[in-house]
C-alpha cells in the first residue's frame, strides 16, 4: 500500500512540475492569439499600415523565440518569466500605439 501511495505521489509531483514549467508558455500563446486579433482588427479598420504590421509580427516572432528558448530546459526561471512578461507588455503597448497614431493606410 505504501509503495502504491509513493508511486502516485511521485507521479502527482511530476505532473505538477511539468504543468508549472510550461505555464507561462501557454499564457503567452493565448496572449499572442489576442494580439493577432488586435492586429487583424487594426488592418481591417485601416489603423495599421503594412510596415507597422511587419514590425509587430517581427516582435511577436522574437517573443515566441524567447519563450521557446526559455522553456527548452524544461524550467522557466523567475528571470526568464520576467523577461517574457516585459516583452509581452512592450508588444501590447506597441500594438496600441501603432493603432492610435495619426498614420492611416
Amino acid at each position: 500500500m505504501k509503495k502504491i501511495l509513493f508511486v502516485f505521489g511521485i507521479a502527482f509531483l511530476g505532473v505538477n512540475f511539468q504543468a508549472y514549467s510550461h505555464g507561462p508558455a501557454v499564457k503567452v500563446k493565448k496572449t499572442i492569439k489576442l494580439q493577432n486579433q488586435k492586429i487583424r482588427h487594426g488592418v481591417k479598420s485601416g489603423q495599421l499600415t503594412r510596415g507597422e504590421v511587419k514590425q509587430l509580427k517581427r516582435q511577436q516572432k522574437y517573443l515566441k523565440r524567447t519563450v521557446r528558448r526559455s522553456a527548452a530546459d524544461g524550467v522557466i526561471t523567475r528571470g526568464e518569466k520576467r523577461r517574457i512578461t516585459k516583452k509581452t507588455r512592450k508588444l501590447n503597448r506597441n500594438i496600441a500605439r501603432k493603432k492610435h497614431n495619426p498614420i492611416n493606410r
